[in-house]
């Protein structure tokens, strides 16, 4: 077992943790400052060409290379250094050259790293087929029943993200070997915490990054393969240093190499390699062996803990573990405010739908690992109330027998809006882009839930008729309201969009719910309505660059929204409520083409989405007109008296 002075030693290595209880190893990791000069040393070369040191950078990559072999239990020639998961799985997927017909399985609560790769050769006719692995369950008896007819693969994580579950990797393969099916383990969860032995435990690929528990950098990832199986393997990316001799540029013949790095296509990303290297060598110091007993003894002391606190764990005392730990989050608790809670207990863990997540590392302090249960306990004690005004309550016991319109309830926000008005017994007619978020949704709700559900429709906003064919679905009964939560999205420069995109997006954001807003005072509303709520975008009157078609039609609505409220004077209550930028999908998509253009800060002011459904769905009970956070209408008001400010603070950051 080690020591506290081992312990603390090792964490002089990482002066991040200073002051930080970081219990979060299975998101990224604080880097050793041993690995940064590394990096650091090896960028300042960077001041002459490579060419003057060309051979011993690539000697450095090559020695690690051997040592991460000899640490995974496997041979230097089995290894191909990538990007990341994602390129390793993928990697694989497409080396393996599968065929229309051939079947994958996957479990289903796997990270999109080992779902995405597979789902990808659905265009060649490949299958991929989730399946479950549950409680108690072993990986054989997971398998058990399942029709292995044409399964040319199965992929797995040693080590579930979700729950924690590790899988007996020998166990694994054993069971591949058996059926002639390819074993492949995305490993990212497991290296660095657990023993991993690619060739005593006989799986045919592995693929992973290091920026977890490897504490190695951001932008270096491996794959490997069983040699014996290299000369049958499809390189789908071929460069100069794939060939067998890459510096004798011989073009009449493509010699692969005879070693995985036909896999690596050109010039390595060799500094995030370098760094893995140097948080290599310190575990290779200390022992895979004795880390992972660490750990375990870790996870014991917060398995027993969570358990006398009654909370519900999403593994079983029979499964094998590393590393992480995950207990769901009790129904009394404000789910929206655990994540807050433990930010401002300044510690740092994983909070995901229902569930919390911890992932201590070695060198975890024992104290820092009371220090959260004891504001586990706390939380406990003293739960976040949910907050529900009189008149709140009012308008729902009024309303729950009219159901309220959803446009937009297979979209991330609209979806957590049907999810709060069900949470209110509030009846609800769904209207949706995607049939398969549709059937998700439904599938997934309980019996009460969807003894609530007053119907859904699947609506093509750019097909021509398609308020009619929505008209013939809808019921024919009186509705509370209406809420506009639909959405999409164009972030580019005005002169690179295309008409259609530009329709696409007024089609959706704009004439959707003006169309569906004139039907609903026509032939839907009831006789005492709650009214109709929009969630718009601050940018609708604050404009950026990239979002000139995103903003005009929202500023579109919102103008019908106020132009409404007067019209109506009342008596059907008109409301708009102005969203922050959250962690969604669309959000996703700005931030990346924003990173082309813009120069970015150090920090990122977005809210929880759970958090913006309650106050849709507060304010739409409220009968509010207007609502949105202070510091988007202190930005408003600037933007109104002093638009050149705003302007000014942007120019500082657009880098067209």
């Amino acid at each position: 077992m080690m020591t506290e002075l081992e312990i603390l030693e090792f964490r002089k290595k990482l002066p991040f943790l200073q002051g930080q209880c970081f219990l979060n190893y299975a998101a990224t990791c604080p880097v050793p400052d041993s690995s940064v000069k590394a990096m650091q040393d090896e960028i300042g070369l960077m001041q002459e060409p490579l060419g003057k040191h060309f051979y011993q950078s690539l000697n450095k990559v090559e020695m690690i290379r051997k040592n991460l072999a000899s640490f995974l239990g496997a041979h230097a020639s089995e290894i191909a250094f990538v990007q990341n998961t994602s390129s390793a799985v993928s990697t694989i997927a497409l080396a393996l050259n599968l065929q229309e017909g051939d079947r994958v399985l996957v479990p289903d609560n796997e990270f999109p790293s080992n779902y995405y790769p597979w789902k990808n050769l659905e265009r060649f006719g490949v299958e991929l087929v989730p399946f479950s692995i549950s409680k108690d369950q072993t990986i054989t008896q997971a398998l058990q029943g399942i029709d292995l007819k044409n399964v040319k693969v199965i992929s797995v994580s040693a080590v579930s993200f979700e729950t924690g579950k590790r899988i007996d990797l020998k166990e694994f393969a054993d069971f591949c070997r058996k059926n002639k099916i390819y074993s492949c383990v995305d490993a990212i969860q497991a290296i660095g915490n657990s023993p991993i032995h690619c060739h005593d435990m006989g799986f045919d690929f592995m693929a992973s990054g290091s920026q977890k528990w490897l504490l190695g950098s951001v932008g270096c990832g491996f794959v490997y393969a069983k040699r014996e199986l290299l000369d049958t393997l499809f390189v789908p990316m071929v460069g100069w240093t794939s060939h067998r001799y890459p510096e004798y540029f011989d073009l009449s013949k493509l010699e692969f190499s005879n070693e995985m790095t036909r896999f690596e296509p050109g010039l390595p990303n060799y500094i995030p390699i370098i760094g893995m290297g140097e948080s290599l060598k310190l575990f290779m110091e200390i022992g895979i062996d004795r880390i992972h007993e660490k750990i375990q003894d870790h996870l014991k002391f917060l398995t027993e803990q969570l358990q006398s606190l009654n909370l519900e764990l999403l593994t079983s005392p029979k499964d094998l573990t590393a590393g992480i730990v995950c207990f769901k989050i009790p129904q009394k608790v404000d789910h929206r405010k655990v994540h807050e809670y433990f930010e401002k207990k300044q510690i740092s863990v994983t909070v995901r739908g229902n569930y919390v997540r911890i992932s201590p590392h070695f060198f975890t302090l024992h104290s820092e690992l009371e220090t959260f249960i004891t504001a586990v306990a706390e939380l406990l004690e003293k739960p976040i109330p949910v907050m529900a005004t009189k008149a709140i309550t009012a308008a729902i016991t009024t309303s729950k027998q009219e159901p309220i319109i959803v446009n937009g309830a297979t979209g991330n926000l609209g979806l957590l809006v049907v999810k709060q008005l069900l949470t209110h017994d509030q009846s609800v007619f769904l209207i949706g882009r995607s049939e398969i978020k549709m059937r998700s949704l439904l599938h997934n709700l309980s019996e009460k839930e969807k003894s609530l559900i007053a119907g859904h429709a699947i609506v093509d906003f750019m097909h021509q008729g398609w308020l009619e064919k929505l008209k013939v679905q809808v019921p024919k009964i009186k509705y509370a309201g209406l809420i506009n939560a639909s959405g999409g999205l164009t972030v580019d420069l005005l002169e690179n969009q295309s008409e259609k995109e530009i329709r696409e997006i007024f089609e959706v954001q704009f004439f959707a719910p003006l169309q569906l807003i004139q039907t609903y005072l026509k032939e839907w509303k009831s006789e005492k309505p709650l009214g109709v709520l929009s969630v718009l975008s601050s940018s609708g009157r604050c404009g950026y660059p990239l979002l000139s078609t995103y903003a005009s039609s929202h500023a579109a609505l919102w103008t019908l929204m106020e132009s409404l409220q007067r019209e109506q004077n009342g008596q059907v209550p008109f409301m708009t409520y102005i969203a922050q930028s959250q962690h969604s999908p669309l959000q996703k998509d700005m931030g990346r083409t924003s990173l082309r253009y813009y120069q970015i800060g150090k920090s990122f002011d977005y809210a929880i989405p759970e958090d913006v459904a309650i106050e849709v769905v507060n304010q739409f009970f409220e009968g509010k007109a207007n609502k949105a956070e202070f510091n988007l209408q202190l930005k408003l008001w600037i933007n109104a008296l002093a638009p050149d400010f705003f302007t000014k603070q942007i120019a500082k950051a657009w880098r067209r």
